[in-house]
């Protein structure tokens, strides 16, 4: 099975000014004040990457991860676009700058183990309408359906040589940080971890020319699992290196 071109739109308005890219690496203001606010049909191209997208950019990773072990497998999925247009690099005459989705492509491809493993997450969640895709309905109203959406998604792998569990957790709630504890079948997991960590302040920001940024992995070092215990922040992916030779 294979994923082509998938990423996440930001529509609004065809009302709307038509949006121009900005030299900081985003779109330049527009006075919409008055104008109407739906239908949303017409894609920004120039809207800049936030860090919601990038933790829907992470689900989509650990989907991956859950259906690896499917009878038909997801061998290839591929984003659009690499370079602007809603791409992980955006470039502008004055420079070059990393979305915040890039960071998500360096934290899964780079700091987790390439042997996916099945975890068994226990969450709080809310019922909320998840839009499908570009899927349109006869009024042409992005269609959704009710589904629960756990604020906890967790996707575990290890190293080859079984030495090093990495955890992966992302935590969707905009603004409550949620306690988790962790637990290894077989095991206790080690009461230390190396924990590196995508955030923000806000769930909405963007990485731009002058504030690059905003948006990036960060190394927090070593962090004590008193019982197994651990705060994720709101709106962030937290992976957890344990050493486990």
């Amino acid at each position: 099975m294979s994923l082509d071109e998938w990423n996440i739109r930001h529509v609004e308005p065809a009302a709307w000014p038509d949006p121009q890219p900005s030299a900081d690496g985003g779109t330049v203001a527009r006075d919409v004040d008055g104008l109407p606010t739906a239908p949303a049909h017409r894609v920004n191209r120039w809207s800049p990457r936030t860090l919601a997208d990038a933790l829907f950019y992470a689900g989509v990773f650990h989907a991956l991860h859950r259906a690896g072990g499917r009878q038909v497998p997801v061998a290839m999925a591929n984003t659009v676009n690499l370079l602007n247009a809603n791409g992980v690099i955006v470039a502008r005459p004055g420079g070059a700058v990393r979305a915040a989705t890039y960071h998500v492509w360096d934290l899964y491809q780079n700091h987790l183990g390439p042997v996916a493993l099945s975890a068994d997450v226990r969450s709080p969640g809310r019922l909320t309408a998840v839009r499908q895709g570009d899927e349109r309905d006869r009024r042409g109203e992005l269609r959704s359906y009710p589904a629960t959406v756990p604020d906890l998604d967790v996707s575990a792998t290890q190293t080859t040589d079984g030495r090093s569990l990495r955890v992966a957790v992302i935590n969707r709630h905009r603004d409550t940080a949620i306690r988790a504890a962790l637990t290894l079948d077989g095991g206790r997991l080690p009461a230390r971890a190396a924990v590196t960590q995508l955030s923000a302040d806000e769930v909405l920001a963007t990485n731009t020319l002058t504030t690059p940024d905003a948006v990036s992995l960060r190394d927090l070092g070593t962090a004590e699992l008193a019982d197994g215990d651990y705060d994720f922040p709101p709106h962030s992916i937290t992976l957890l290196r344990f050493d486990l030779s």
